[in-house]
């Protein structure tokens, strides 16, 4: 296993990406294949954790600064807070980006944010650290491509979803959600009529 010295010390600068802009494409060879893109965003949820994992703050930071290393990052620094009653809260700096967290053991829920970039990292293999080291029952990832590069010109693409064609996100009806504030109100209702 590479410490994150000997990763540093093997990471050279990210190369800009090389394109063809010579030759003649049409639009559909640009949709056969995902544009280039300069990193890679998993917006994670954990569900059903074990809840005394979940607010310990040291344990935490240490599972979070491991799901690093495992993913092949350089870890940087890393800033941790435990919120009274519960909850922790926190970032790993790392050369390739950062992985965060928050963290609501009272309903066994986290919430994780790892978002790397280059070709030295796979945030996937952060993703499975945690979901075996919380216990989670389900869990689950949303990927996003960050910095997407026009494969033609080679240029950042502004508006990538119209140039690409990404699916549309899902539009959420707000009449169909319960609100946290009215959950943890029956939680607390609940918890009280128990006493």
């Amino acid at each position: 296993m590479n410490t994150s010295l000997e990763l540093q010390e093997s990471l050279q600068p990210h190369p800009p990406h090389s394109f063809d802009t010579s030759a003649k494409s049409s639009p559909e060879q640009h949709f056969a294949k995902p544009a280039p893109n300069l990193g890679r965003h998993l917006l994670a949820e954990f569900f059903d954790c074990t809840p005394n994992v979940l607010n310990n703050n040291a344990l935490v930071e240490q599972l979070m600064t491991e799901a690093a290393v495992a993913c092949g990052a350089t870890i940087v620094q890393s800033c941790f807070h435990h919120f009274n009653p519960y909850g922790v809260s926190g970032v790993i700096v790392i050369a390739e980006s950062h992985l965060t967290i928050h963290t609501w053991p009272e309903y066994g829920y986290a919430s994780v944010d790892l978002y790397t970039c280059g070709d030295q990292c796979d945030p996937a293999l952060a993703f499975n650290y945690l979901q075996d080291k919380f216990k989670a029952s389900e869990s689950n990832y949303l990927e996003f491509a960050r910095g997407l590069m026009n494969p033609t010109t080679g240029k950042m693409m502004r508006h990538p979803a119209r140039q690409v064609g990404s699916p549309t996100m899902r539009q959420v009806d707000f009449d169909q959600v319960t609100p946290l504030s009215t959950l943890r109100s029956a939680k607390e209702g609940t918890a009280s009529s128990r006493a």
